[in-house]
């Protein structure tokens, strides 16, 4: 069978025991997407306005987001355009040599777990026999490249920082990473339009007892568990010190005031830092990474998937 045929995308019949319970839990979550937006926005909306100087119109954006899933999120949020042209990867082309980078990662054991999907949003199936998309495989290379190229895991406990967590795709791999090192806590910093969708995401795959909303600085950030907050919370709060700190893309798509009061923070104070971004006129970020002793590659397969040439910045 040709890689380009393996890898063609698909649907799956979800019908396992796990994947109903999911199922349910997004059938409650979908609901709440409008009072997890409202949380999230309270402490922004009493801050100072940040500025877009970013050429990425996400204010427009993310109003539009809030106001599609006002009511509830459509079960195939995935599939939905504003989703689906800014969170999901769709190339397959070179699939089989980021699956082979994956497998040398992580092993051959713990493959099929690490990868397999979830039923939550009607993912697209690229591979039935491990259960996995293009997005999710795409997201897990990030995670391998950093490990071969530094030889070190990006994350095995602690606090990690995730700035712009998509739909919550990351923080999936990252839970199953760490699901076994009760001390690993999880930081997703976005949009609190993006925000919310997240905690829809990850509450009906994980429960609603692992996902939490922080609202303001003063509230508390729950160790083992995935939290969620807006910037100026993240800013504000004192327990934001980072083991690991990861963005893919989207810190060099905000703002750049953001950007520097992240590098200036030197990304939460983080050992393990892993990046990737477009070396476009909106980057301040690859400068500082590299005077903190970082380094950049190319982030590979891009071109070849119909993408525009990116870079990674480890540290």
């Amino acid at each position: 069978m040709r890689y380009a045929d393996r890898f063609r995308s698909q649907h799956l019949a979800w019908d396992s025991l796990l994947d109903a319970e999911a199922m349910l839990r997004f059938d409650e979550a979908a609901t709440g997407y409008r009072t997890a937006y409202k949380s999230l926005s309270q402490f922004k909306a009493t801050s100072p306005n940040e500025p877009n100087s970013s050429l990425y119109p996400w204010p427009s954006w993310e109003q539009k987001l809030a106001e599609q899933f006002h009511s509830r999120v459509p079960t195939n949020f995935l599939e939905q355009p504003i989703i689906k042209l800014s969170m999901v990867f769709h190339g397959r082309l070179c699939n089989a040599g980021r699956l082979s980078r994956v497998r040398r990662a992580f092993g051959e054991a713990a493959l099929r777990d690490f990868l397999a999907e979830d039923p939550v949003g009607t993912p697209r199936i690229c591979d039935v026999s491990l259960r996995t998309s293009s997005n999710r495989l795409y997201h897990a290379f990030h995670l391998a490249m950093y490990q071969q190229t530094t030889g070190k895991p990006f994350a095995r406990g602690g606090l990690v920082v995730e700035w712009g967590g998509g739909y919550g795709d990351m923080a999936r791999l990252l839970w199953r990473l760490s699901v076994r090192a009760e001390s690993t806590t999880l930081v997703l910093i976005d949009l609190p339009a993006v925000g919310a969708l997240q905690w829809v995401y990850l509450t009906s795959i994980l429960g609603r007892q692992h996902v939490h909303i922080v609202e303001t600085p003063d509230r508390q950030i729950h160790q083992g568990c995935v939290n969620i907050m807006n910037s100026s919370v993240a800013f504000d709060h004192p327990a934001m010190k980072a083991d690991c700190f990861l963005s893919t893309w989207a810190l060099t798509e905000s703002p750049h005031e953001l950007q520097a009061e992240v590098a200036r923070r030197k990304f939460f104070g983080a050992r393990n830092t892993l990046l990737a971004f477009s070396m476009d006129g909106d980057n301040r970020i690859a400068e500082p990474l590299l005077k903190a002793g970082g380094a950049t590659i190319p982030v590979p397969y891009m071109t070849l998937d119909g993408y525009a040439p990116s870079k990674y910045g480890f540290l």
